[in-house]
């Protein structure tokens, strides 16, 4: 065998060697034959690095230090699983839940609850607030001691609670309960004074008597006298007045009937007869006035708001006399209307013009309406029904008996007895939440439900702050924003914190519109809810400039 082959072959087995990671076991060897090897194969096998330890590599990664976060669709700098739309640009938040972005939707923290404008809430008469409610939120805000004549519900708007005793009409704020104006009717000026109405920056009541009987409105916000409007009247008492796109109808007349008058001046639109009965209110729906009296002529009446010409009549020949007042609220529950006479209920169909049913029992107060079923106090028991049929659903007794006035809500129904107030969850009949103690007529305002018991006033907040900024829901609800609590939207110098603590506007730098800004009557000297705060000589703009 040559020199030549040998040397060849010697050197292709060094090589081979080499190549398979081996080396001499001595130091020199280990260092750099061996060590080489090694570090070669390291190299090549690096596992990529992920900063995060989300499994997603920093290289694939758009958020490489949020271990919750590694995509996001559109490029808006949120990711993915934190953006309710991740294929679009424009809207990363959606507070409600309705599937309309908080950018794009007028009301991105959930309808506001609308003002308790009449008897039973709403000119309907239906006793509902369209809000769904969790018991969780419920907390007290506050208590008023006062001595009530009546613990009939009042009514609230813009942020205030209406309400009388005693020929006193009261207006409380709603988030402090602080009185902000009393207004005393006295003297020969009412034989009855009813429950008020609110709409519109405006409060009416109306007051019976003979010669002396009268429909008042009065600045909501002020207590200030707008119109005293005679009426023709004998010694008769009513519900609340129900007010709609600026007019109010009321019952009266001297032998019975219905008046429709401008909200605005007080002035007589029209007046229509009916059977000679009070207490009841009309109830006002789509382009109908509807009233139900009874004897000598048994009816429903169906008027054209408008004109208060009479579109059609439902007899009720079986109507059974009780006295000449009829002690309710025609319930309009969509082409139905319930009416609750002394223990018989009836359900009257716009649609076809026909008494639908009638189911005489122990029923008590007025029937309150959710979707296609009515709940109404039967002998003191809690009772769903159908409102086509009136066909009984389910019942609920309590300890002891219930009270007659009912509040409902999409998912909660509110019911008192002579001691507490409770919540029952409408699907199941469970009773959900109870107010210990207090008792009587309610309504809802501004995020708060609100009793009026034999001692005082009482209210309870139930919507929660949804975005936990600190700014209750109702009070943004009220403005259509997720309102910024250390912005200022309005430019007036004030946070959204201190416009929701001064009940001032935070997207109007001047609420009151007297010529300063919020922010400029923030110091106490002058009222920002009031044009001329201490109602003496000047208003606050010239006094303002007379200081300075």
């Amino acid at each position: 065998m040559s020199g030549r082959f040998i040397r060849s072959l010697v050197i292709l087995m060094c090589l081979a060697v080499v190549a398979c990671g081996g080396g001499g076991g001595g130091n020199d060897g280990g260092n750099n034959g061996g060590g080489g090897g090694v570090n070669s194969s390291s190299s090549s096998s690096a596992a990529p690095v992920d900063s995060d330890g989300d499994g997603h590599p920093d290289a694939q990664d758009r958020f490489p230090n949020d271990p919750n976060e590694w995509a996001d669709s559109d490029n808006d700098g949120v990711g993915d699983n934190s953006d309710a739309f991740p294929n679009d640009p424009n809207e990363t938040v959606d507070t409600d839940n309705d599937g309309i972005g908080d950018n794009t939707d007028p009301t991105p923290l959930g309808q506001p609850i609308h003002a308790w404008s009449t008897f039973q809430g709403n000119p309907e008469h239906t006793g509902k607030v369209d809000i769904t409610l969790n018991t969780s939120d419920f907390q007290q805000r506050w208590s008023k001691p006062l001595q009530l004549a009546s613990l009939r519900q009042g009514a609230a708007g813009d942020g205030y609670i209406f309400f009388n005793s005693a020929g006193l009409i009261y207006a409380l704020d709603a988030h402090t309960g602080e009185t902000v104006w009393m207004q005393p009717l006295g003297g020969d000026y009412f034989y009855n004074f009813n429950q008020p109405a609110y709409a519109d920056g405006m409060v009416y009541v109306q007051t019976g008597g003979h010669s002396d009987a009268y429909l008042w409105a009065f600045n909501a916000h002020t207590g200030a006298l707008v119109f005293q409007t005679p009426l023709e009247d004998q010694w008769s008492s009513f519900y609340a007045p129900t007010v709609v796109d600026g007019t109010v109808y009321i019952g009266g007349g001297y032998y019975g009937g219905m008046y429709a008058l401008d909200a605005k001046t007080g002035a007589e639109k029209w007046w229509q007869t009916l059977n000679q009965y009070d207490q009841f209110t009309p109830a006002v729906t789509g382009d109908y006035a509807i009233a139900y009296t009874g004897d000598y002529s048994p009816a429903l009446t169906v008027a054209d708001r408008h004109t208060g010409n009479v579109l059609f009549q439902i007899s009720d020949p079986d109507f059974d006399w009780h006295g000449w007042s009829m002690n309710l609220a025609p319930v309009v529950a969509g082409d139905y209307v319930l009416a609750n006479h002394y223990g018989r209920l009836t359900a009257f169909n716009l649609a076809s013009k026909q008494l639908t049913w009638a189911n005489i029992s122990n029923f008590r107060g007025q029937p309150v309406v959710n979707g296609n079923h009515f709940y109404i106090n039967n002998n003191g028991v809690l009772e769903s029904r159908l409102i086509a049929t009136g066909e009984l659903v389910s019942s609920i007794t309590g300890s002891d008996p219930f009270t007659d006035d009912l509040l409902i809500t999409n998912n909660l129904l509110f019911v008192s007895d002579s001691q507490n107030t409770y919540a029952y969850q409408l699907d199941t009949g469970e009773r959900v939440w109870t107010l210990t103690g207090k008792s009587g007529g309610l309504l809802m305002a501004d995020g708060a439900l609100v009793i009026f018991t034999a001692e005082g006033v009482v209210a309870i907040d139930v919507e929660g702050d949804i975005d936990a900024d600190g700014l209750p829901d109702w009070w943004e609800k009220r403005f259509g924003k997720n309102i910024d609590p250390a912005g200022d939207i309005d430019g007036d110098g004030l946070t959204g914190a201190q416009e929701f603590e001064l009940r001032t506007n935070p997207l109007v730098a001047d609420t009151d519109g007297d010529g300063l800004s919020d922010g400029e009557e923030a110091d106490g000297k002058s009222s920002p809810l009031k044009t001329d705060t201490d109602g003496v000589d000047f208003p606050d703009f010239t006094r303002h400039l007379k200081a300075s």
